[in-house]
C-alpha cells in the first residue's frame, strides 16, 4: 500500500505543486488580513464558562475596568504646591487625548461635605492651592474623604495615582497610540520621581507591542537559522531555498486559517515560529539526508526520491503525527489562549506533514538539487 501511495506520488508531482501553490495563494488573501491580538481576552477561559460570565457580569455591574493608572512615588508629600502643580498639569493633558473619557486625580477630585440635609459637591481642579494654609485645606479634604483615602494618597503621603479611564469601543490602534502619549507625557513632566504604569488598557497596549517585536526579532532570525544548518548540511543553495520556503509556506497556512477562525496573533500564538521550523527543518533535514544517500550511489532523481520515500515516509508520517496529537491535547486546557495554541500547532504540524510528504518530493523531481563531491564522499 505504501508503495502504490509513493507510485501516486511520483506520477502527479506536478498537480501536487499547482495545487501547494493555487493553495498558497488563496490562502494570502486571508493571510493579508491576520491581526495581531490588541486584548488580553484570549487569556480568559473561554465563553460560556461560569468564570468568565462572573468577570462580564462584574464589568456591566460597575462598568467598564479599560483603564490605565499612573503611580507617583515622590521624594516628600505629595501635598506640596510644586507636586499638585504637576498632577494638574499632568491630568489636563490626559483630558485632551483622544478616546480618554475621563481622569481621576488629586486636582480633578471632587470634595463631598454634607451640611444640614444636604450633599455638597465642590471640584477642585480649578483651584489648586499655593499657599501653606490652603494646602493644609486642602489635605484635610482630602484624606477627610475614606473614598480618597489609602486609594487616591498612600498612607505615608508621599504617593499619588492617576486614573485614566479609556474609551473602550474606541478602535484598539487609536488606544494604543493614545497610551503611548500617556506613558510619553508622564516621564517629561516627572523627572525625580519614580512612575508606575499599570492597568488593563496599558497591559494590552504592551502585549501588541511585545508580539510584535516578537515577530520582527524571530522571523529574520529563523531564516537565518535555517540556511545556516541546511547549508553546513549540504553546502546546497537550491537545499536552503527549498527548507525555507516549505517551512514559510507551512506558516501562511497555519496563521491564514487563524484568520479565517477569527483568531488574532497573541503572544503565545507568535511562539508558533520557532515551534514549527524546529519540526520543519529536522524533517527536512532527515529527507534531504536520505535523498542525497541514494543520488550518491548514481540512482536517478525520480528513483532516489523514490527510494527516499520507502525509506523515510513511514518515521516521518509517525514522527509527526505523534507531535500532533501532543499538541492537540492542549485543546481541552480551559484557557482560551492555550487552547488556540494547541488547535493551531497542531494545524501547523499537519501542514509540515503535507507538505514533506507531497510538494518536496514533488519540487525534488522537477527540480534536481545536486550535492558537492565532498558531501557526496561523506554519505558513500
Amino acid at each position: 500500500m505504501l508503495n502504490t501511495f509513493i507510485a501516486y506520488i511520483l506520477r502527479f508531482h506536478k498537480h501536487f505543486i499547482a495545487a501547494s501553490v493555487i493553495a498558497t495563494v488563496a490562502l494570502f488573501f486571508w493571510f493579508a488580513k491576520i491581526k495581531i491580538a490588541a486584548t488580553h481576552e484570549g487569556y480568559f477561559p473561554p465563553k460560556g464558562d461560569p468564570e468568565y460570565e462572573y468577570f462580564q457580569k462584574a464589568i456591566k455591574t460597575f462598568g467598564s475596568n479599560y483603564y490605565v493608572i499612573i503611580a507617583i512615588n515622590g521624594n516628600g508629600s505629595v501635598f506640596s504646591y510644586p507636586m499638585l502643580e504637576k498632577i494638574g498639569k499632568l491630568t489636563s493633558k490626559y483630558e485632551k487625548l483622544p478616546t480618554v473619557k475621563n481622569v481621576a486625580s488629586l486636582t480633578s477630585a471632587v470634595i463631598i461635605k454634607s451640611r444640614h440635609d444636604e450633599i455638597l459637591l465642590k471640584d477642585i481642579s480649578d483651584s489648586i492651592p499655593s499657599t501653606e494654609a490652603g494646602i493644609q485645606k486642602f489635605r484635610e479634604d482630602i484624606l477627610g474623604n475614606p473614598l480618597y483615602e489609602s486609594n487616591l494618597v498612600s498612607k505615608d503621603e508621599h504617593s499619588t495615582i492617576i486614573y485614566v479611564a479609556i474609551d473602550e469601543n474606541a478602535p484598539r490602534e487609536a488606544s494604543r497610540k493614545t497610551i503611548d502619549q500617556i506613558r510619553q507625557i508622564a516621564a517629561a513632566e516627572f523627572g525625580a520621581e519614580t512612575i508606575y504604569i499599570t492597568g488593563e488598557a496599558m497591559f494590552d497596549s504592551l502585549c501588541y507591542q511585545k508580539t510584535w517585536d516578537d515577530i520582527r526579532i524571530f522571523v529574520p532570525l529563523i531564516i537565518l537559522l535555517i540556511a545556516l544548518i541546511v547549508y553546513l548540511n549540504f553546502r546546497n543553495v537550491w537545499c536552503v531555498i527549498l527548507s525555507i520556503a516549505y517551512i514559510i509556506i507551512a506558516l501562511e497556512w497555519t496563521y491564514s486559517i487563524m484568520s479565517i477562525s477569527n483568531v488574532s496573533i497573541s503572544l503565545l500564538t507568535a511562539s508558533f515560529l520557532p515551534v514549527v521550523a524546529v519540526v520543519g527543518i529536522s524533517n527536512s533535514v532527515h529527507f534531504f539526508t536520505e535523498y542525497f544517500r541514494w543520488r550518491s550511489q548514481e540512482k536517478e532523481p525520480r528513483q532516489a526520491v523514490k527510494e527516499t520515500l520507502q525509506d523515510v515516509l513511514l518515521p516521518i508520517w509517525l514522527k509527526l503525527l505523534t507531535t500532533a496529537i501532543g499538541f492537540s491535547s492542549l485543546a481541552l486546557v480551559n484557557v482560551e489562549a492555550i487552547k488556540r495554541m494547541g488547535v493551531f500547532l497542531t494545524v501547523g504540524v499537519v501542514s509540515i506533514l503535507l507538505l514533506i510528504t507531497f510538494f518536496i518530493p514533488s519540487i525534488i523531481i522537477l527540480f534536481t538539487p545536486k550535492l558537492s563531491v565532498e558531501k557526496q564522499a561523506e554519505l558513500i
